[in-house]
């Protein structure tokens, strides 16, 4: 379905970018967790074919540690996950 996602910086402060680059327009679902699972930021919009690239601002007010994000598709398979540290 994606041909590649990325996301940037690993180490944030502000913002974190997720890059999507579609082969198919699908709808989905980038999840920003704490360390122990809390959910702290949650996005869920429609991705066109080709360059996606989506900005999660005003991250500032996060704890320093480490974060979890992920992008799901709809039926809720996960299409990436990484950690992130703030």
């Amino acid at each position: 379905m994606t041909t590649r996602i990325s996301v940037y910086p690993e180490q944030f402060v502000h913002k974190v970018n997720v890059e999507i680059d579609a082969k198919n327009p699908f709808y989905c679902i980038i999840r920003l967790a704490d360390q122990y699972g809390m959910i702290k930021r949650m996005i869920g919009l429609n991705i066109s074919t080709g360059f996606n690239e989506i900005s999660i601002q005003d991250l500032e007010s996060f704890c320093v540690g480490p974060y979890y994000l992920d992008v799901k598709n709809i039926e809720g398979k996960i299409l990436y996950s990484t950690e992130l540290t703030k």
